[in-house]
């Protein structure tokens, strides 16, 4: 049974006293078989709600539904509790609550993985997305950010002081999922990835302990953090460096069908030698307007007339439409905003490559030829600059040789397309993939994506950084609390998927 002095009921009536729900586990966490499941009584969930700042929702609630949703609407889990935190003792007391009473645990920030990994069913969600606050100091250049802050928060604040980090390219996308997993954004080839800007973090750990993470405390966490996803505990606080940007010109240039190899093509070679200014991502899809196209999206940080020269480049096979100016980098972040899309499911397909050459651009036209219908997307992000100068040593994220991250992204609205659009994304990637390398980007692997282990570290990290890895979560999460993420299993040889 469960309840919270704060919950109300239908009519807004606080509830002073403790109400008693039975909470079913559908697979309690019971690590390596050792104890049992303890009950859920009325002690332990007092011991839940006696200190807490935030609340609890559970099976029943109102807010259950609401709180439960994702982003990817493919994703359909039913958590026994979320607890809607609003401090760091309000996610400690969740991490012990769950492991006292054997649920499995997953972290909530944005609630943008596409995998899903922000929800579980018959678990515990420790859900941060009420703890969004931004704040910017100019003079030292650095933005400090709550656990649950989505990009929108963060670009919002900083444009005041005309300074930005990176980000993404989706203003829902939370802050804590991209930074973690590295974060590929406009500004990586002039001022690397997002992991690359994290200074420091405050992590509540799997006993509980808050710890801080810097260059000067706990290094080794800091460089785990920056590319390590959520394996070593709750980030409850981010510092970001900063950089001045105000405006950008960038906008869409959308290329007919019959002009896709000459537009892959003018990618390629003016990208090659393009400066660390100009970021750009080519896109093949049915445009609702236009029909299929391949339209490249550039994004020049600085003046528009050193801009024109890279841009116009990239404009000489002729678009068809051609939006591309001056405007505020926050404007920017939502070019694929525009309008709003109602809920919809998404599996994504990924890998990193490094040449764009003949038998690759082949790839990607007949990938794309296999259906065109809005919804269905090939991308490419373009790397290199700053973002393939960041050494080793300085963070987790290893992949700085690649040149192109690709992704197909199936979306849906309509869950009767569900399995045509999955099909379509394995389709697509199994005619890509002579051409992909073997690094995987964490953040864009859906679930089925390489479900052995040891062969995801292997993939995400390389073989040096996925040892250093692996020691840090010895360190920090033994017990492999932190495993509903794309997971770095602990060393012990009772580990739990």
């Amino acid at each position: 049974m469960l309840a919270n002095r704060r919950i109300v009921d239908n009519r807004g009536v606080d509830l002073h006293c403790i109400l008693v729900l039975r909470i079913e586990v559908s697979r309690p966490y019971n690590p390596g078989g050792r104890r049992p499941t303890p009950p859920m009584n009325r002690s332990t969930l007092r011991a839940l709600d006696r200190d807490l700042d935030g609340d609890v929702v559970f099976p029943g609630h109102p807010g259950y539904d609401s709180a439960r949703m994702l982003w990817n609407a493919m994703i359909d889990k039913r958590p026994s509790v979320i607890v809607r935190c609003l401090s760091d003792s309000d996610v400690a007391m969740s991490i012990r609550f769950a492991s006292e009473a054997g649920l499995a645990l997953a972290v909530r920030g944005g609630g943008h993985s596409v995998a899903g990994n922000s929800s579980c069913d018959g678990g515990l969600i420790v859900d941060l997305s009420r703890m969004r606050q931004v704040t910017v100091d100019p003079r030292s250049r650095r933005a400090h950010v709550a656990g649950g802050a989505v990009w929108a928060d963060v670009d919002g604040r900083c444009s005041e002081h005309g300074l930005h980090t990176t980000g993404g390219v989706v203003s829902s996308t939370g802050v804590a999922g991209l930074a973690l997993g590295g974060g590929i954004g406009w500004l990586s080839r002039l001022w690397g990835h997002t992991c690359d800007n994290l200074a420091s973090a405050r992590v509540v750990t799997a006993s509980g302990e808050v710890v801080t993470a810097s260059e000067r405390e706990n290094p080794d966490l800091l460089w785990g953090l920056r590319g390590g996803g959520g394996n070593f505990g709750v980030v409850t606080r981010f510092e970001f460096s900063l950089h001045p940007v105000t405006t950008v010109v960038g906008g869409w240039l959308k290329f007919p069908w019959d002009r896709a190899r000459a537009a892959l093509e003018t990618y390629r070679d003016v990208m090659a030698e393009a400066p660390d200014r100009l970021s750009a991502a080519a896109i093949l899809t049915d445009d609702r307007d236009l029909g299929p196209v391949v339209a490249l999206v550039p994004c020049y940080v600085g003046r528009t007339d050193d801009a024109e020269r890279w841009i116009d480049a990239l404009r000489a096979p002729g678009p068809l439409f051609d939006d591309v100016g001056e405007k505020r980098y926050v404007e920017h972040q939502t070019i694929y905003e525009t309008p709003p899309p109602p809920p919809m499911g998404h599996y994504w397909k990924s890998n990193f490559f490094r040449e764009l050459d003949g038998g690759s651009i082949d790839a990607l036209i007949s990938a794309a030829e296999l259906e065109f219908r809005p919804g269905l997307v090939i991308s490419l992000e373009v790397l290199g600059g700053a973002a393939s100068r960041v050494s080793a040593d300085e963070a987790a994220f290893a992949h700085r040789a690649e040149l192109y991250n690709y992704l197909a992204d199936a979306g849906w609205v309509d869950p009767t397309d569900a399995e045509r659009s999955i099909d379509w994304a394995r389709r697509a990637s199994a005619l890509m993939e002579p051409h992909l390398s073997p690094g995987n980007y964490v953040n864009y692997m859906s679930e089925d994506d390489q479900p052995d282990p040891a062969e995801r570290v292997r993939r995400a990290y390389g073989s040096v950084g996925g040892a250093r890895l692996i020691s840090l979560k010895d360190r920090y999460d033994p017990g492999n609390v932190f495993r509903l993420n794309h997971n770095i299993p602990p060393s012990a040889a009772a580990t739990h998927q």
